[in-house]
């Protein structure tokens, strides 16, 4: 079971593509990716899912812009389910917050991708691939204190279309990473999840939807993890409780040291009813670094004023 795996940060389902409109075409690959994620970070494997978009065959120039236009309309929030959702079965029931009732948003675990590109291989010659699997390999390769914005695509050759710089930014604010033409490789347009979207108007309502919180949350919440288990099997008194303590300040102060968080805080509790059953909680309250996302220039134009001596 994929799930009980160790040290996995990134599922990418090569093969399995995501349909680009949500009027009929199949949603279902991503929907229990993003729920094998939930429930593998649920059993402390925290760790983030990268698929592909059902690839555009034979593209022209308008072939290109009413993709773009379609990808638009792709509006599904995924929400957690009992099961994973199969041509038998294709709307398990929704799980539900005990405490609030409402339902658990998991679109945040994964990142649509759109766009293939062209790769030389070793002993295969130049190849025409999806970019789920590349994306997640720069998403690894990364620094915890960068973001994939704007970053390139290494040893990828080029895009097999390209879209233009309008289309490209409709389909970022459509929660899809695609990506641009440069110079050298091609880059990321916006390291985005598919967090939760409000097309009202409020935008982004998921704490998640930058790529770099997510990663800097799992990370840091693994790191936690490591320096309490030394404590599991022993008697957890008060002197346990203060050097469990200072291990979670000394992780989260080396993090905030390195530019990764901004500011935390945290609390270890445990009732009466924690201590017979033998287990306690770590509440963490964090504030990563948000990375750069834009630069505005705000231009202003005056004539030439001349001074007279």
């Amino acid at each position: 079971n994929l799930e009980d795996f160790a040290d996995v940060d990134y599922v990418v389902p090569l093969g399995a593509y995501v349909g680009a409109s949500s009027n009929g075409d199949d949603l279902r690959n991503a929907r229990n990716l993003a729920l094998f994620c939930f429930r593998a970070s649920g059993r402390n494997n925290e760790l983030m899912g990268v698929i592909s978009m059902d690839p555009l065959e034979n593209p022209t120039l308008q072939r290109i812009n009413d993709r773009a236009d379609l990808l638009t309309t792709l509006d599904f929030n995924m929400d957690a389910t009992d099961d994973y959702a199969t041509t038998l079965d294709p709307t398990p029931s929704e799980v539900l917050d005990p405490e609030s009732g409402n339902t658990f948003h998991i679109g945040f675990y994964t990142s649509l991708v759109e766009g293939r590109q062209s790769y030389r291989l070793r002993n295969f010659g130049e190849t025409l691939s999806t970019s789920e699997a590349a994306y997640a390999g720069l998403l690894a390769s990364m620094l915890l204190s960068s973001g994939s914005t704007r970053k390139p695509i290494k040893n990828s050759r080029g895009l097999h279309f390209h879209y233009g710089a309008h289309n490209a930014n409709k389909i970022a604010v459509a929660r899809i990473v695609t990506f641009q033409n440069t110079l050298g490789n091609p880059t990321v347009v916006d390291g985005i999840t598919y967090g939760m979207w409000d097309p009202t108007g409020a935008g982004f309502t998921s704490d998640y939807h930058n790529a770099s919180t997510l990663r800097i949350t799992q990370v840091t919440v693994g790191m936690v993890r490591r320096v309490c288990e030394p404590f599991i099997g022993e008697v957890f008194n008060n002197i346990q409780k203060n050097s469990m303590a200072t291990n979670i300040e000394g992780v989260l102060n080396s993090l905030k040291d390195a530019g990764v968080l901004e500011d935390f805080e945290f609390e270890i509790i445990q009732s009466i009813n924690d201590k017979i059953l033998g287990q306690c909680f770590i509440d963490l309250i964090l504030v990563p670094a948000l990375e750069l996302k834009k630069i505005r220039a705000r231009v202003s134009l005056r004539p030439v004023i001349v001074r007279q001596s």
